[in-house]
């Protein structure tokens, strides 16, 4: 809780930093500091920093599992920090140097549940240490979530993350497979952020194709008409169903 300003511990500002590799994840619990170049580094103080690992580290990627308090920071050029790279084309840049205590392993990793893209970002302890997908972290309800609460309240028996084999190599994950008994319908769930690119577009597009070729039907829906309205997004659910000869239940995948 605060009081008359003042910010508690669970409260105190946390910086999500990404940790590009294990070299500089090494360096990290070895050395205890992490860099930062200049021209990014937030004006926005902030009391800990937690570290984002991409999907380079393999099981143990897409995931926030590690926050440290910070102790200080220094202006450096990169070269300084990293000597054994002289040559590197940002040698001469300036980099924000946090030196971090020692690095806490979070109760259980803050996964990145969805192909979302993360960067420089800001939450606190609290949000960190309750969350456990990276949506909480920032206060956002994941609209899969909407979503499947909003069908599961109209009688709709919906399987998430159902996967679609078409082929020895061509899989799709769907956010959500209804069966019904004149075929399957496939509910797609779209965040702004990431449906919203032209790249992505033409992906979305191709898949819907191939999986109408396959028999199924596609539903999409956007992130602001699950937000706005999931209780219109699942009637729309239910009339598919309705003309694919109602929803039956299936065994998942």
């Amino acid at each position: 809780m605060q009081n008359k300003g003042k910010t508690t511990p669970a409260d105190e500002a946390v910086l999500i930093g990404i940790v590009k590799d294990r070299r500089d994840f090494d360096l990290l619990l070895r050395e205890r500091w992490y860099r930062i170049p200049a021209e990014h580094a937030p004006s926005r103080r902030f009391g800990y920093l937690a570290f984002y690992q991409p999907a380079s580290f393999g099981r143990h990627g897409k995931c926030i599992r590690y926050v440290a308090p910070v102790l200080g920071r220094a202006s450096v050029r990169r070269r300084e920090i990293l000597p054994r790279e002289p040559g590197h084309p940002r040698a001469g840049e300036l980099y924000w140097r946090y030196r971090i205590g020692k690095p806490l392993l979070l109760p259980e990793p803050v996964r990145n549940l969805g192909p979302r893209r993360i960067t420089f970002a800001f939450t606190t302890l609290r949000r960190l240490f309750e969350s456990h997908d990276i949506l909480d972290v920032f206060g956002i309800p994941p609209i899969e979530r909407i979503m499947r609460s909003a069908m599961a309240r109209a009688g709709i028996p919906a399987f998430p993350e159902f996967t679609v084999s078409m082929g020895k190599r061509l899989r799709y994950r769907l956010d959500f497979a209804v069966f019904c008994a004149g075929g399957a319908l496939a509910v797609e769930c779209d965040g702004t952020q990431y449906h919203s690119g032209c790249a992505q577009l033409v992906r979305d597009r191709t898949r819907d194709r191939r999986l109408r070729k396959a028999g199924w039907t596609v539903l999409r829906f956007g992130e602001d008409e699950i937000t706005a309205a999931p209780a219109a997004c699942a009637r729309r659910v239910v009339a598919a169903c309705r003309h694919l000869g109602g929803a039956v239940k299936a065994s998942g995948n």
